[in-house]
């Protein structure tokens, strides 16, 4: 059975619907080892273990990581960013010093994804690149291209 790294990023407002997303990822994903990562900001125990119990109960595996060093390091710069940004959307760029160290790549989903199969997704990965993201159609009026961060495909060994 193949396995796929597959990583999450939330705090303890968004588990709910996290959760929802883990279980479209998993219930599309059964004849695939989804092994689950799950790096945290301020979630409380309660709300983990329900996330735990719920990937084990669909057949993945879970890790779980705490942030806040990396938070911290983010409140203490002088980062400007737009009011709707959360601050764990910074938490993208400190991925690989987190995650453990034998995680060479892993699909980065944004929680409020209902995720079909993911198989075909990780034939993309390749020495040659360090991120893998898809074109947003849905912008309008911009010169440049704009990118979907909610589904990214990370080479960490890159």
């Amino acid at each position: 059975m193949i396995s796929f790294n597959v990583a999450y990023i939330i705090d303890d407002g968004f588990t709910d619907i996290t959760a929802v997303s883990i279980i479209s990822l998993l219930k599309n994903n059964k004849s695939c080892n989804i092994i689950l990562h799950l790096v945290l900001d301020n979630v409380r125990e309660e709300n983990k273990n329900k996330l735990k119990t719920l990937v084990e109960n669909n057949g993945g595996s879970v890790f779980f990581y705490e942030c806040k060093e990396q938070l911290d390091k983010i409140r203490s710069k002088s980062i400007k960013w737009r009011n709707s940004t959360k601050l764990t959307t910074w938490i993208r760029i400190f991925l690989g010093s987190i995650l453990s160290k034998d995680v060479s790549s892993v699909l980065l989903i944004d929680g409020d994804t209902v995720v079909g199969s993911i198989g075909e997704v990780f034939q993309y990965i390749n020495e040659d690149h360090a991120i893998w993201a898809v074109e947003d159609v849905r912008i309008w009026n911009r010169n440049k291209p704009y990118y979907n961060g909610g589904v990214l495909l990370l080479n960490l060994e890159r």
